[in-house]
């Protein structure tokens, strides 16, 4: 296999640099600032620094002679001895300063850690290293920055580094990519999504998956302790699953007898609520967190059909009537994915295979995604079915219904949101806002491509 590594922030730790760049600067720290980032506030707003050349010059000796303060984790020398591993910097020539030959300085601090026979390619913009990457048929691409595995345009398997929140698999130290390297490397690999890896290794078959945030493994753990989650993990890092394949398996339909069976497990949830005291991933209790989440997600709009639905989204807006709260919301436990293929049935059982959302949430918001989902093909028997379960779910909760037509265009143009930031699906992405569009602009009372759905209900709650 072949392995590309960032160099910055990835191989060298720089976590030690910037104190020692200070003192040779002639910058006097108090005890209490260490951080790359408190340094530069330090320098930013203090009078009797020069603001940015200060801050230029240290950064310059970090990068430069102080670059041999430097860490490397013993990982590294190991990743280097068993695969074929280069090393891709975007690494200028000459420091701002002008002081320091910064690719020179890197490679002296290689040869010093071990890593000089590594081949290390120097490139001047983000741009060329992201073209880089993509042209020379890597396996595994290990970088700290999201906008260079945003742009990386391969099958490689993408690894963020120290990442705090992406969709890609991250890892938060080269004891873990040493980890997923000792494991898929040599392996019948099959990506399955940017998070979620099948291989085959000793003539077993394993899922690694990772979650945008640790909250997510944990509830993905605590759901092992049920018979209906049958997987058996196999390590665990600290944000991603290795676990076994679970072989035989059956996709399930939505029927009366997934009905009945859902129901069972339901109750047992229902049973163990006071032991899950989390929340759902993006927990919505009233109007306004909907729209919280709908607006985090449009920081993430960067394509070509950006425009269009930004446009959409203030259409939809435009035509609500305001922020009202849901009252009487009842806390229940919750599984947002509820997505057909986190089901499957095997002797006769049925299992769920996808517990990173299950928490306490509005169960309503569950429904409006199994309705919205994106990879659902789901056809009008299977939607009434839908319907019948959770209204015997939402038993004793008066207003269920009620908040399910609130939020139904909510729900709807989120999924357009999540679906968008895969060019596989921006066709139909453009598909669906069209016919959103259309229904606001021929004023019709549902906005969502799925309103036959939202009048079967609005014709049951009036019966």
């Amino acid at each position: 296999m072949k392995i590309a590594l960032d160099l910055d922030n990835t191989i060298i730790n720089y976590a030690n640099s910037f104190v020692s760049a200070c003192s040779l600067e002639g910058i006097d720290l108090p005890n209490h600032i260490c951080s790359k980032q408190e340094i530069k506030n330090f320098i930013r707003n203090h009078d009797h620094y020069e603001w940015p050349m200060d801050w230029i010059k240290v950064q310059g000796r970090v990068y430069g002679e102080a670059i041999l303060d430097a860490a490397v984790a013993s990982e590294v020398l190991d990743i280097a001895e068993k695969f074929d591993v280069t090393i891709v910097s975007h690494k200028s020539e000459m420091s701002l300063c002008g002081r320091y030959n910064l690719r020179e300085q890197a490679q002296i601090f290689l040869q010093s850690r071990g890593l000089g026979e590594v081949e290390t390619i120097f490139l001047e913009t983000l741009e060329e290293k992201i073209k880089y990457l993509s042209e020379n048929s890597f396996d595994i691409i290990v970088d700290d920055l999201e906008t260079v595995l945003d742009g990386v345009k391969s099958n490689a398997i993408l690894l963020h580094y120290k990442g705090e929140d992406s969709n890609y698999l991250k890892v938060s130290n080269w004891e873990e990519v040493l980890l997923i390297f000792n494991e898929i490397t040599d392996s019948k690999i099959e990506k399955l999504a940017t998070h979620l890896i099948k291989y085959s290794k000793n003539h077993k078959k394993f899922i690694l998956k990772g979650f945008r945030e640790t909250s997510r493994l944990e509830r993905e753990l605590y759901s092992l302790k049920y018979d209906f989650n049958p997987r058996h993990v196999e390590a665990i890092g600290k944000k991603f699953l290795i676990f076994k394949y679970e072989e035989n398996l059956s996709p399930i339909y939505f029927d009366i007898e997934f009905k009945n069976r859902f129901i069972e497990i339901y109750k047992v949830l229902q049973e163990d609520m006071e032991n899950i005291s989390f929340n759902a991933t993006d927990s919505a209790l009233e109007r306004l967190d909907y729209k919280k989440n709908i607006d985090r997600r449009m920081n993430y709009l960067d394509n070509s059909i950006s425009k269009e639905l930004e446009t959409l989204y203030g259409k939809i807006l435009s035509k609500e009537k305001g922020d009202r709260k849901i009252e009487d919301v009842r806390t229940n436990i919750c599984f947002p994915d509820f997505y057909r293929e986190n089901f499957y049935e095997r002797d006769g059982s049925l299992l769920l295979m996808d517990f990173e959302s299950f928490g306490r949430d509005d169960l309503s918001r569950t429904f409006l995604n199994a309705i919205h989902h994106f990879g659902h093909d789901i056809n009008n028997r299977e939607e009434s079915v839908l319907i019948d379960l959770f209204t015997d779910l939402s038993i004793g909760d008066a207003s269920f219904w009620k908040r399910v037509k609130l939020n139904f265009d909510l729900v709807a143009f989120e999924w357009l949101l999540i679906a968008s930031r895969r060019e596989e699906n921006l066709s139909k992405v453009r598909s669906l806002a069209s016919i959103m569009s259309s229904n606001i602009e021929k004023n019709e009372e549902v906005v969502s491509w799925k309103k036959d759905i939202w009048w079967i209900i609005d014709d049951r709650l009036k019966s």
